[in-house]
């Protein structure tokens, strides 16, 4: 079999696979503490713009009960102070995020970048006052996301230097549950560019850009590949095997599966081993169809029993995926 780094390489590059790739054998992701995107450790405390972050599992959100930076749109060029990203000593980052420790031989190297645009102007000041802004002052809302876009892509060019990530997992969640949180006629307006120009800065560094996006966003999935968005790390509520068919074999999908509704199923006495079994086996068979397909295996340690079933199917698919 294939050395799992370039299994997965292949994966990612749109290439059949030798097996179904295994991402935790494979890849190495890390969200880097050395710099302060966030508060180091998921804990409580500011990041760098001054966001005040609460402690939570699985993530640390916004607190809600702190003090906005910002209060209107129109004052953000006042009241949002970038990171001076030259004052940083990227070499000590480096250090604190044991970089030294990674096996780049066996490995790949994936380094998330957190807080996108539309993500990061909800932190500054809150998700309903960020999309009133969006639809009351939208220019300036767009004037807003375009400078976040540009900073973090200088940010990406010391990440690149420093870090030298294969992958840069680049989060910004457009959907719910239900659907689109904003139309997707709005997306295509004022994100959608700063997608293409965010993938357009890897590429650049010669690095896979892949998308973290949650919720039902099968609105724009098909749109994702012209702008030049490699992988996709999504929730299994999308229809990934219609999304794979019009995508048309030029995107990945990261996904892994519908846990809450097997929490759910298991809760009520409807969940059986062998039926999950089954489910797993028959949706891993559908979406691993011609390859572009990650299987996103659940966190061990989890101590919800459909988990580890899960897990172990996925060693037995391994042997017989591609085979």
């Amino acid at each position: 079999m294939l050395r799992e780094k370039e299994n997965l390489l292949r994966c990612m590059r749109h290439e059949m696979p030798d097996h179904l790739p295994d991402y935790s054998a494979g890849c190495r992701m890390q969200l880097p503490f050395g710099y302060h995107e966030i508060p180091p450790h998921q804990s409580t405390g500011q990041d760098w713009f001054g966001v005040w972050w609460r402690g939570e599992k699985p993530a640390a959100i916004p607190d809600p009960g702190k003090p906005r930076v910002l209060e209107d749109i129109c004052d953000w060029r006042e009241k949002v102070i970038f990171p001076d990203l030259e004052a940083i000593d990227w070499e000590e980052a480096v250090r604190y995020d044991k970089l030294s420790e990674l096996d780049r031989e066996n490995k790949l190297y994936e380094v998330v970048m957190k807080e996108g645009p539309f993500e990061r102007i909800q932190a500054l000041m809150g998700m309903q006052e960020a999309m009133t802004a969006m639809l009351v002052d939208p220019e300036e809302f767009q004037a807003l996301a375009e400078a976040i876009c540009d900073f973090r892509i200088r940010l990406l060019d010391y990440v690149a230097k420093y870090y030298k990530p294969d992958i840069v997992n680049y989060h910004d969640d457009y959907g719910t549950q239900r659907g689109m949180m904003i139309s997707p006629d709005k997306w295509r307006e004022i994100f959608k560019p700063l997608i293409a120009k965010s993938a357009e800065a890897a590429h650049s560094h010669g690095i896979i850009f892949e998308l973290h996006c949650c919720g039902l966003i099968e609105e724009i999935i098909p749109e994702l590949p012209e702008l030049g968005v490699d992988s996709l790390q999504c929730m299994p509520i999308n229809d990934i095997t219609r999304m794979k068919r019009e995508t048309e074999g030029k995107l990945t999908f990261f996904t892994g599966f519908d846990s809450q509704k097997y929490d759910i199923a298991s809760r009520v006495g409807e969940l059986t081993e062998e039926g999950l079994r089954q489910e797993i086996r028959d949706i891993v068979t559908a979406w691993a169809e011609g390859g572009n397909y990650i299987p996103s295996a659940p966190m061990a340690g989890s101590g919800f029993w459909a988990d580890e079933v899960i897990r172990d199917e996925l060693n037995e698919l391994r042997k017989t995926i591609y085979q």
